[in-house]
């Protein structure tokens, strides 16, 4: 079992775990939360040049926003945001003329959501389902870049479609409580490659998969504040091209990988009382 898989099981093991407790639960009115990413070097496949070899992004940072309304009841609506933006990643080949690596490599998932609100003695639960758009890009460049323009190559993808997931949480002690969470979708779009002179472009439908998880630990350091940290993972799958030149690219291949951690702020989410 990949450690992707092990992280979203240990997540639904440890939220479906029950014990004598209240953990928190998302109350009426508003509520949002803003979080802050480092993201490792260890963020998926790079892009392989014929010529000189292969490149991933560098390490990277990000961060994640949500804004949402629940009713008078246990349905609430919400919409979110999360960047993801990687460094520089390791030079290959020989300088001057074919020295390169991956450059600009970004993604950006935007979501609007609905979600079921439910509380119990062990604990509170949110699943939610909605939808997703999301755009990746991903781009080799060469160190120095001559001529100006010459062999480049920039790959873009944008994919739309639903999304499912949950949220939850489950109270150890006092103002402390366990939080974590998964979630999946599956996008339509398309991939675009562009290149330099001597480098193929084109563009394909494709089928995008997300999936992710999150798990880390909850301090309500006053009523209805919060501060959380802990560890994410989320892979888009097929989101891009490994290969340089368009025509060599394989249909299914490119998985981006955002992971690291995270700490962030949350408002409006109180309970039975410790």
């Amino acid at each position: 079992m990949s450690w992707r898989k092990q992280l979203i099981a240990c997540v639904l093991g440890v939220l479906g775990w029950t014990g004598a407790a209240h953990a928190q639960v998302q109350m009426p009115g508003w509520f949002g939360e803003i979080n802050g990413l480092y993201a490792s070097k260890n963020n998926g496949a790079g892009i392989n040049s014929n010529n000189v070899g292969y490149s991933t992004p560098g390490s990277g940072g990000g961060g994640n926003v949500r804004l949402g309304y629940r009713f008078n009841n246990p349905w609430d609506l919400a919409i979110g945001a999360s960047y993801a933006k990687f460094n520089d990643g390791p030079h290959i080949g020989p300088p001057p003329g074919n020295e390169w690596s991956v450059t600009g490599a970004s993604i950006f998932n935007l979501d609007g959501e609905a979600g079921y609100n439910m509380g119990f003695a062990w604990g509170g639960l949110r699943p939610f389902f909605g939808v997703r758009y999301q755009q990746a890009h991903d781009a080799m460049g060469y160190h120095p870049d001559i001529p100006l323009g010459c062999c480049g190559n920039s790959t873009t993808s944008d994919g739309f479609g639903p999304r499912i997931g949950f949220d939850g949480s489950v109270h150890l002690t006092g103002p402390i409580s366990l939080i974590g969470g998964a979630d999946v979708a599956l996008l339509f779009g398309r991939v675009t490659e562009s290149g330099g002179p001597s480098v193929a472009s084109g563009a394909a439908d494709r089928t995008i998969y997300n999936y992710g998880g999150h798990i880390g630990l909850d301090w309500e350091f006053m009523p209805l504040w919060h501060i959380a940290a802990g560890y994410r993972a989320d892979v888009s799958h097929g989101s891009f091209f490994t290969q340089e030149g368009f025509i060599a690219a394989p249909s299914g291949s490119g998985d981006r990988i955002v992971q690291g951690p995270f700490a962030g702020v949350k408002y409006n989410f109180g309970g039975t009382p410790h």
